[in-house]
């Protein structure tokens, strides 16, 4: 019983922090389809005028994630390729066993 208990706990943290990620997407869809953008105002000009060293940090981070989830999907993929080969690999073996179990019980004809 003491072994299950962390699969199954692994079990439920990977839907946790999958229920997680999703409400952060879903939150971060919900910005990025607002159609709001602002307004510029006077006292806003020497606002906007301090934030560009931040706007290019921002941009840089932003820039960093994307480069960083373009690997990840990439990697995704190899992992997907390494997997259904070794199934592929793995059925192969067991068809294999097969047809030598199979030949060894046929009475073999002379």
């Amino acid at each position: 019983m003491t072994s299950t208990f962390p699969v199954a706990s692994d079990f439920f943290q990977l839907f946790a922090d999958a229920d997680d990620i999703d409400n952060w997407m879903l939150g971060a869809m919900r910005l990025m389809s607002s159609e709001d953008v602002g307004q510029l105002r006077r006292n806003d000009r020497t606002h906007t005028l301090h934030t560009q060293p931040e706007q290019q940090k921002v941009q840089e981070r932003l820039a960093a994630i994307d480069a960083r989830y373009k690997e990840l999907v990439e990697l995704i993929k190899l992992r997907k390729q390494r997997l259904l080969d070794a199934l592929s690999l793995y059925k192969l073996i067991s068809e294999s066993d097969g047809v030598e179990r199979a030949s060894a019980c046929r009475p073999v004809a002379i």
